[in-house]
């Protein structure tokens, strides 16, 4: 009997790490193929990392596999911003949609997994289901958005084909050292800035969830199935820095900056930056993110029943848990 396999772009990053870790502990699969740029170790022989760009023609041959139960968990991804040029964005994201298509029809893999963003939703102001209109407004976003559309063309290719396309929010967790991270730091000194309303809602999601969203998702007996992924009940900016401060047992300083004082505080912090060679976390594109409403919704796993278990409050005390030198 030939093995069920899975091959996951972009493993040695922040999700893939933990998705490939949960599979192991699952035993779903028979092997797992780990196609990055970096190598991870993971202390397991059931695990192959192989040096691959997804920017470029993948050539990797993989030996003969149950294509039925084998699928293909495409991750890879340039996501952060700022910190790259728009056209990078499309060279990987969109690049990358394509090559890792053609390499699963080339050999033939039929379930296909795809990450996309919130991003490309562009400004979410009221609750922002899968079935709402996409207008995203960065490159990140638009270079996502078109990968969907690649994933879904490969689909419509094979009868017998099945995909699964996520949009999830920010992802914090053990490990993390960006959005969610940052704001604990802050309110562990004692204060935290209010970049405008402290009542918008940012969309957030636990990465344990999210895994456990994977699973929900796959274990489904649906050829696409398109979801957001958030907790259910996201707190406004306000709550997430209280439910923050009940966890580190402090209570921080809060006040509120316009976001035309705190945009020109960030282009002089860049500004000095350039002058002494010395980068700066104050950006104006970064001030920009915190204070843009990204009010996700996760209709379809409502819908269907998906147990969310990691309410924020829920979420921080878990983390703190596995990782407690985070806090």
């Amino acid at each position: 009997m030939s093995p069920k396999i899975c091959v996951i772009t972009g493993g040695s990053g922040y999700i893939g790490g933990f998705l490939i870790r949960a599979l192991l502990e699952r035993g779903r699969f028979d092997r797992i193929y780990n196609f990055d740029l970096r190598e991870k170790a993971f202390d397991d022989a059931r695990v192959e990392c192989r040096r691959v760009d997804v920017r470029r023609p993948i050539v990797e041959s993989i030996p003969e596999f149950d294509r039925e139960g084998s699928w293909i968990f495409n991750l890879a991804a340039l996501c952060r911003e700022p910190g790259s040029e728009p056209r990078e964005y499309f060279d990987t994201n969109v690049g990358g949609a394509e090559t890792v298509t053609v390499w699963a029809e080339a050999l033939g893999f039929r379930n296909l997994y795809f990450t996309s963003t919130m991003s490309s939703y562009g400004r979410m102001d009221a609750p922002t289901p899968e079935t709402a209109r996409q207008y995203p407004e960065t490159p990140y976003g638009i270079s996502k958005a078109i990968a969907e559309k690649i994933h879904s063309a490969w689909m419509e290719r094979g009868a017998d084909r099945r995909l699964i396309i996520c949009r999830p929010s920010v992802i914090f967790g053990p490990g993390d050292v960006e959005n969610v991270p940052r704001m604990i730091r802050a309110i562990k000194k004692g204060y935290f800035v209010f970049p405008g309303s402290p009542d918008i809602v940012k969309g957030y999601g636990y990465v344990y969830g999210l895994i456990e969203s994977v699973e929900f998702a796959i274990a489904r007996n649906e050829r696409l199935i398109v979801y957001n992924y958030a907790e259910r009940d996201c707190l406004p900016l306000r709550g997430m820095v209280k439910a923050i401060q009940e966890s580190l047992g402090n209570k921080p300083v809060t006040f509120r900056v316009p976001m035309p004082a705190l945009i020109a505080v960030a282009y002089c912090a860049q500004a000095a930056s350039r002058l002494t060679g010395r980068k700066s976390p104050i950006h104006p594109v970064r001030i920009r993110k915190v204070a843009f409403p990204t009010n996700l919704k996760p209709q379809y796993l409502i819908e269907n029943g998906f147990t969310f278990n990691f309410p924020l409050e829920k979420a921080l005390a878990h983390w703190k848990g596995k990782a407690p030198n985070d806090f």
